[in-house]
C-alpha cells in the first residue's frame, strides 16, 4: 500500500486512528445519557433499552384512544416488557420518590399501565406493570387488565404510558462516519503526493 512519501502514509495512520477514536468515543458517550423527567412530570426522556434510547409519555385518558395506532404482535409485546422494566429503572435513576411526581398519579401507589396485548372485543393487558413499591419504582409479572372504555382519569392509581424510539446513531451509522472520514484522508493524501 503506497499513498506516497513515509509522512503521507503516518498522516493518512493518524487520521484513520483519529476516526477510529472519534466514532468510539462519540458512540460510547451516547448510551450513558441519564433519563431527564420533565418538570410536569409528564415525559421522561432518555429511556435505555438495549441500546435503544425511549422518549416516554405519562398521561391521562380513555384507553381504547391513548393505543388506537398501536399494533399490538410478539414484537410490541417484547418491546413494551422491556420498556416498562427501563421506565422504573429510569425513575429510580431520577430518584422520583413519589408517585404523585408523574403526571396522572394522584394516588400514593400508582400503576404506569404500558400495555402489550390486546384482546377483542376491548381488554388492554400489561403483563408487566411498573409501579411504586416503598421508595423505589419496580416492574412485576402480573396480569392488569382494563376495558378499552375506561378512563384512566376516574382511576387515581392509573396512568397510561406510551413510548417512542429516539432518532439515535446505531453502530452502522458510526461505522460510515467513519469510513467516510478515512476516504477523505486518503483522498487528500493522495492529493498532496
Amino acid at each position: 500500500m503506497c499513498y506516497g512519501t513515509k509522512k503521507n502514509s503516518v498522516m493518512f495512520m493518524k487520521m484513520i486512528l483519529g476516526s477510529i477514536f472519534l466514532a468510539t468515543l462519540v458512540y460510547s458517550s451516547y448510551p450513558m445519557a441519564m433519563p431527564i423527567l420533565s418538570a410536569d412530570g409528564s415525559v421522561l426522556t432518555g429511556v435505555y433499552v438495549d441500546g435503544i434510547l425511549y422518549d416516554v409519555t405519562f398521561r391521562e385518558g380513555v384507553i381504547e384512544e391513548v393505543y388506537s395506532d398501536v399494533i399490538f404482535d410478539s414484537a410490541y409485546e417484547a418491546e413494551a416488557n422491556a420498556v416498562s422494566s427501563a421506565i422504573a429503572e429510569g425513575l429510580n435513576l431520577v430518584g422520583v420518590p413519589l408517585a404523585g411526581d408523574i403526571a396522572g398519579c394522584e394516588n400514593p401507589i400508582c400503576l404506569l399501565f404500558v400495555p402489550d396485548q390486546f384482546i377483542s372485543p376491548s381488554v388492554y393487558i400489561d403483563n408487566n406493570f411498573a409501579s411504586r413499591h416503598g421508595f423505589e419504582w419496580a416492574t412485576g409479572a402480573s396480569n392488569w387488565g382494563f376495558s378499552g372504555s375506561q378512563d384512566s382519569g376516574s382511576l387515581s392509581f392509573l396512568t397510561l404510558v406510551t413510548f417512542k424510539r429516539q432518532g439515535i446513531p446505531t453502530p452502522a451509522t458510526m461505522a460510515l462516519f467513519a469510513i467516510s472520514l478515512a476516504g477523505i484522508g486518503i483522498t487528500l493524501t493522495k492529493n498532496n503526493a
